[in-house]
């Protein structure tokens, strides 16, 4: 195993600031967000009409 010089604990990211960035046309940096239950895959990706 390697040893690692630095190690970050960081609050969780809020669902407002998610919203926030989302709203304004910008990507989350990778890894950065991490919901749990995760949604169904096909139900989110899916088009739903009546």
């Amino acid at each position: 195993r390697g040893t690692a010089t630095a190690a970050l604990i960081l609050n969780p990211t809020k669902v407002g600031e998610v919203r926030a960035v989302a709203t304004a046309g910008e990507r989350m940096p990778h890894k950065s967000t991490y919901f749990f239950p995760k949604p169904l895959t096909g139900l989110v990706m899916n088009v739903m009409e009546d």
